[in-house]
């Protein structure tokens, strides 16, 4: 067994005798038979110690079961709309899951497709705040090709 277990039980167990200990000096000064109190303190602590422990594995299972809930819910949500690379060209709706491979057959070519998730960059621009049409420039160089082809 592993150094941190067996200390650990060491220390619960010494924690256990000590309580069990001064529960049955205080009952057994009233009532005497001190054996019986400790073997009592020591059961109803062990009881008490299985009952809270069953607790807490319950509120756990039921925590990681919700958990579980949320996250399927989730995955669930997140869905795209691919197009199988036949010739048929079919639209198909599907549950993405970032985990694993997506893979699913497709309706016309009865063939199984993977889906390749990629991540891409996009440059993001500001639109110009000026009609660039309405610029003398424009209007200067538009003149100038006109009059070097002579169309004026």
């Amino acid at each position: 067994m592993n150094k941190d277990i067996l200390y650990k039980l060491a220390k619960g167990l010494g924690i256990t005798i000590v309580v069990s200990s001064i529960v049955s000096i205080s009952l057994g000064i009233f009532f005497s038979n001190y054996i019986a109190w400790f073997l009592l303190a020591t059961l109803l602590q062990f009881l008490a110690f299985y009952i809270v422990g069953e607790v807490i594995k319950r509120n756990n299972s039921k925590k990681m079961a919700e958990y579980l809930l949320r996250q399927s819910e989730i995955q669930a949500q997140q869905s795209a709309t691919v197009v199988c690379p036949c010739d048929k060209r079919i639209n198909t709706t599907l549950p993405i899951k970032f985990n694993r491979d997506n893979t699913y057959e497709c309706a016309g070519c009865k063939k199984d497709i993977v889906v390749n998730i990629e991540l891409k960059t996009a440059l993001i621009t500001t639109p110009v705040s000026v009609n660039p049409i309405d610029t003398p420039l424009l209007e200067e160089h538009v003149k100038q090709l006109l009059a070097k082809n002579n169309v004026i």
